[in-house]
Order: C-alpha cells, then structure tokens, then sequence
C-alpha cells in the first residue's frame, strides 16, 4: 500500500515503491484524508531508469522554436517532456531518435 495526497480536485500524487522488476503492477492508494475514496484496480508501469547527460544548445530564443538535443541513455521509446523556466512549467512532446538522444522544440 502506498499513500496519496489530494493536490487537487480529481489529483493525488505518490511516492511509488521500489519494484522487482519492469513493467506493470498492481498499485493499492490509500489516502490519509478522513473520507477520501480508497480506488482499486489502480496499475503502475515501471520502466528502466534514464540518465540525462546534457542539452545542447545550452541556451536559445527568447520566442521559442530552438531546438534541444538531450543526450544520455536508457530514454523510452514514446515519452513526453517537462520545460521549467520563467514562463512556468510546460508539457511539450519530445521526439525521441534513439534510446541516446532526445530532440524537444522548446516552447
């Protein structure tokens, strides 16, 4: 069992717990709020571990469009990328070349 926090309406976050091994698992959410709803059936995919090594280029335009290369290893095949700079937090999707290299056209 793990527990949640409500963050929102309709939106709990959790620490998942270590797993054996990659790929989907039964997940049991229990929330410490009085009254909050205990959900069943919940599932969780475990996936390999990434390393991010760099981004190149390390800066561009102010009006966005610059594309970004992030290099490492271990990237999933489909995978969606989090940009936090001054204007906020933004989900852009990221084109992923090869388990190595990432390109993001940032916003």
């Amino acid at each position: 069992d793990v527990f949640a926090l409500v963050v929102a309406p309709g939106v709990a976050t959790f620490v998942a717990p270590t797993a054996q091994r990659r790929g989907p698992a039964d997940v049991s959410v229990k929330f410490a709020q009085a009254g909050a709803f205990r959900p069943t059936g919940l599932s969780f995919a475990y996936t390999s571990s990434f390393e991010v090594l760099s981004v190149l280029p390390t800066a561009g335009a102010t009006n966005g469009g610059t594309m970004a290369h992030v290099l490492g290893s271990g990237f999933p095949a489909n995978c969606t990328a989090i940009v936090t700079g001054s204007e906020g937090t933004k989900k852009i999707l990221a084109t992923v070349a090869s388990s190595t290299l990432i390109h993001v056209e940032m916003p």
